[in-house]
């Protein structure tokens, strides 16, 4: 396969991958699975491109993944899952609770008044948190398929930006 359309092609994977992010499971599991085979045909590629100028967009591709999924992912969820364990109104939670005798739709009727009650402050921090990570990974990509369009080499691979 002609290395720039196998650098393209992980790109494209790698911007369908943001499909994971949306709410329902099947359209997720595919931007799972793209990102996926995103980064194993990166890796699988790596050793043919080497001493190329496709060979920094292979390592640019590679730490997009790593530092996306493996690192700024991770601490995004906490800080959101922080900021609403911190503020959300639990009320719903502890009234629910002080029924001893639950069945399983009064917890159900419990969960959803929690959601409903915390969805602006959920929605916000989810968005606080990952928006910059889903700017960055849409900039490196939309940056690297630029670089790859006008034949040149990543400048700096090994860069976050």
């Amino acid at each position: 396969m002609d290395h720039q359309k196998t650098c393209k092609l992980v790109y494209s994977l790698y911007l369908v991958s943001l499909l994971s992010l949306y709410p329902q499971i099947i359209v997720a599991t595919l931007g799972m699975v793209a990102g996926i085979a995103g980064i194993i045909l990166a890796y699988r590629h790596r050793a043919s491109v080497k001493d190329t100028p496709y060979a920094s967009h292979v390592r640019f591709q590679i730490r997009t993944f790593w530092l996306g999924g493996g690192a700024l992912l991770p601490i995004a969820t906490v800080v959101a899952a922080g900021i609403i364990f911190v503020f959300a109104d639990m009320s719903s939670v502890y009234s629910a609770m002080s029924t001893m005798e639950m069945g399983v739709l009064d917890v159900a009727k419990a969960v959803e008044e929690y959601l409903m009650t915390n969805r602006k402050l959920m929605f916000w921090s989810t968005f606080c948190s990952f928006g910059p990570i889903i700017a960055w990974f849409l900039w490196r990509c939309l940056r690297g398929l630029q670089l790859l369009k006008a034949g040149q080499a990543v400048p700096n691979p090994d860069t976050w930006f």
